[in-house]
């Protein structure tokens, strides 16, 4: 995931209301597996990265980076064709919608 500044991350976020998937959906690349959830985000650690007037509009993520499990929050950006996406680690960056791909089963 490419890093983008606090600032640009939270001004996108406060661009935009809330979208919210209503099925689990999944990215996979050579390095990584990101599956969107529609349930809230409730991680902590990801939470506390994000400003508080925001978090209600993210929702949980499980991130697999290079064999590592990270939990993780996202928010879609439809009118920008991207997913916003904050993981445990402080990582945070833009993927495009494009890349996710309904998941049955999960």
């Amino acid at each position: 995931m490419k890093k983008l500044t606090c600032t640009f991350l939270l001004s996108l976020a406060f661009c935009a209301g809330p979208v919210y998937a209503d099925a689990t959906m999944r990215m996979v690349t050579r390095d990584a597996t990101v599956i969107l959830r529609p349930e809230p985000c409730t991680d902590k650690k990801t939470l506390s990265i994000i400003e508080e007037q925001y978090r209600p509009m993210f929702r949980a993520a499980d991130v697999i980076w290079r064999g590592k499990s990270l939990k993780g929050c996202w928010m879609a950006l439809p009118e920008k064709g991207v997913v916003i996406m904050a993981d445990e680690t402080g990582d945070h960056g833009a993927l495009p919608m494009s890349a996710f791909r309904p998941s049955a089963g999960i």
